[in-house]
């Protein structure tokens, strides 16, 4: 069987993993049989910045608009305004089978000129990054956003003041949310006025007055997601305790004082006590030590995730590193639940710098609860890295704990020939563990 003799249904499915750039210039043109279907495939989704702008015009004469159920317009600042060419080439009122919308990079004029086109249309899904400040504009829209059409998913990015504009009307049909940065109240009132809201994504929420934290409980939300949180640990307990029912739970947090966040222990009963049905938790918690904090005891944080409950009964990994240049504690899941992009790596990523980096696992096949020595850019691998021979750590309060780590992760060393560790504190037993692992050394 090839695929000239495939069923139109399978065709259909292969197209459904394939760009409409390749589908419609490339495919297109193979035969009549693959002409016909790709003309009568009901499914597309354009990405209008994924396509050559000289090509535009071409794939606009050539889809029919009633086939499109997913329209994408990303702004690129290295080529016309993608809103314009749209405009120029398309006549969005021609899209009836339009289901998810996104645009990233839109002004309110744009905003609204499209939205006004698709009145009629029946949107499950729209995602919005505005480019512009605030205005009495977006004000106005902002307001009707969720009313106008009956959306069951909705992503708004750079968007903090548009969420307080928002009208939330009880008992509509949202069940996924993403929002930027919002207040306890915003947060109490999404949850109260959205009874089918089963995902929540929020990049933080503020509480600025703890008298207004009234114990309520809200058992429609299933998964949870706050990426760059900057609540206390009493706070984000109270948050989480309010959603009994979360299957699902991210977290992301730089931390001011390392605290019990970081400790599997106070985890493990939480989660007991109050979300006990919580089947994945992924997290990232980040601490930079100040110039005159004591370096923590790691092995014993660590040692806290090694419980049955952790490794046997929900089977969720983590991964300790200390990045000792810059002196900043990573715990997290694994795999890591971020990437590149996001806001809280970007703090933490520093793209062309390597930093020596003592790495402790708790993986399921991992029976050595010894450290080990790792190349970083502050959070990510990098497994290209040139043979470093050389590594200076001068003034960086490394500590005796430090002294201990590192004698521990470079025991297998067989590349790094110059260490200095001037002015760090070391003490006598700090000092004793370089010089074991000194005498012990071949190459060092």
């Amino acid at each position: 069987m090839s695929l000239l003799t495939l069923p139109t249904e399978i065709v259909y499915r292969i197209l459904d993993h394939l760009s409409i750039y390749s589908t419609l210039i490339s495919l297109r043109r193979v035969c009549k049989r693959l002409h016909t279907i790709t003309d009568t495939y009901d499914r597309y989704e354009l990405d209008l910045s994924s396509i050559p702008e000289s090509k535009i015009k071409l794939i606009a004469s050539i889809i029919r608009p009633e086939n499109i159920i997913s329209l994408i317009l990303t702004q690129n600042t290295s080529r016309k305004t993608i809103f314009d060419l749209f405009f120029l080439h398309f006549k969005i009122h021609e899209f009836p089978q339009l289901r998810s919308l996104t645009l990233s990079g839109v002004t309110a004029n744009d905003l609204n000129r499209i939205l006004q086109a698709l009145a009629t249309c029946r949107l499950s899904s729209l995602s919005i990054h505005i480019c512009e400040k605030w205005n009495h504009e977006i004000g106005s829209f902002a307001k009707s956003l969720v009313t106008r059409f009956d959306l069951r998913k909705l992503i708004l990015k750079y968007s903090k003041e548009l969420i307080g504009n928002i009208s939330w009307p009880y008992n509509c049909n949202l069940n996924y949310l993403s929002l930027e940065k919002c207040t306890y109240s915003q947060y109490q009132l999404i949850l109260g006025n959205l009874p089918y809201l089963k995902t929540l994504i929020i990049r933080d929420c503020i509480i600025r007055d703890h008298n207004e934290m009234i114990v309520t409980f809200y058992s429609h939300l299933s998964s949870l997601t706050i990426n760059d949180c900057h609540l206390s640990v009493n706070d984000i307990e109270f948050l989480l305790a309010q959603t009994p029912s979360l299957v699902y739970l991210k977290l992301g947090s730089r931390r001011e004082v390392f605290d019990s966040i970081f400790d599997g222990s106070s985890w493990e009963k939480f989660i007991i006590a109050n979300i006990s049905s919580l089947k994945k938790f992924e997290f990232l918690f980040s601490y930079t030590l100040k110039n005159n904090n004591a370096m923590p005891n790691i092995n014993s944080h660590i040692d806290s995730f090694r419980t049955p409950f952790w490794l046997n009964e929900k089977r969720w990994f983590v991964i300790c590193d200390y990045n000792m240049q810059q002196k900043i504690i990573n715990l997290y899941t694994t795999p890591i639940c971020i990437s590149k992009t996001d806001y809280l790596s970007q703090s933490l990523v520093y793209s062309f710098s390597h930093f020596v980096t003592i790495r402790w696992a708790v993986l399921p096949m991992n029976t050595s609860h010894l450290p080990i020595l790792s190349w970083t850019d502050g959070l990510f691998d990098i497994n290209d890295i040139e043979i470093i021979t050389q590594l200076d750590l001068r003034h960086n309060h490394v500590g005796v704990l430090g002294a201990e780590y590192l004698a521990v992760g470079l025991r297998y060393n067989k590349t790094l020939q110059q260490l200095n560790l001037a002015l760090n504190q070391l003490g006598d037993e700090g000092a004793q563990q370089i010089a074991n692992l000194l005498q012990n050394s071949t190459v060092l």
